[in-house]
């Protein structure tokens, strides 16, 4: 009878602590994940304002062009940028600054729906997309965005306006020129008197000039890091 229950002891006891163990590389694991999801999360959001960045877009747009090409319907992209932001950095240093893109970030994601996407693009530039959203349906989502950051009182500043570019998906067309089209828009809003948007035309043409640059080997300065 000691000897039975002498193994009977032992086996619990080595049951036990296989549980324990197992228990463990559980929780172990569940932890790892748990930080892993909260790593993720960290690496598609901007720190400061919680939108989404550049690597979320980067991820993100391939799906939303693609739905609006299942379900055969627009898409629309805005460029949204602080007024002469930069003298708010100048003027009342980066805390004040952070305070404003904070809040921008606000006013930008309660003026949108919830199909819409906001993205941190950096610095004082805001990228916003927009399913099922023709180009009239953009002129009024972009006016929307102007009204509230003129109704908007900021802290230590006061107030601030914006200046939109947009451009509506064309059927086909690259990520990249579709990009350069609402980046040009944004430029005709800034140099014609900024606080207003500007949507680009179906039958617009580019310029010559707003063309990127072609890298070439006589540009490159001899510092790796600055050629990249």
């Amino acid at each position: 009878q000691a000897n039975v229950f002498l193994i009977f002891s032992i086996t619990s006891a080595s049951l036990w602590f296989a549980l324990s163990m197992w228990l463990d590389a559980q929780k172990s694991m569940n932890d790892l994940d748990v930080k892993n999801e909260q790593l993720k999360y960290l690496a598609l959001r901007d720190q400061l304002t919680g939108l989404a960045n550049r690597h979320y877009f980067d991820y993100d747009i391939e799906f939303l062009i693609a739905s609006s090409k299942r379900n055969q319907t627009p898409i629309g992209m805005l460029m949204i940028d602080l007024d002469r932001f930069k003298l708010v950095n100048d003027i009342h240093g980066h805390d004040v600054g952070d305070a404003v893109l904070k809040q921008t970030a606000e006013i930008i994601t309660r003026t949108l729906r919830a199909s819409d996407r906001a993205y941190r693009w950096g610095g004082e530039e805001f990228l916003v997309v927009l399913p099922d959203t023709d180009r009239e349906g953009m002129v009024l989502i972009a006016e929307k965005i102007n009204q509230n950051f003129r109704d908007s009182t900021f802290d230590v500043i006061g107030s601030i306006t914006v200046s939109i570019g947009g451009a509506e998906y064309e059927s086909n067309e690259e990520i990249e020129l579709w990009f350069k089209r609402v980046d040009l828009s944004l430029y005709k809003a800034k140099q014609t008197g900024r606080d207003q948007c500007n949507i680009w035309v179906v039958d617009e043409d580019l310029p010559e000039y707003f063309n990127r640059i072609e890298w070439r080997s006589e540009l490159e300065s001899g510092n790796k890091e600055i050629d990249a």
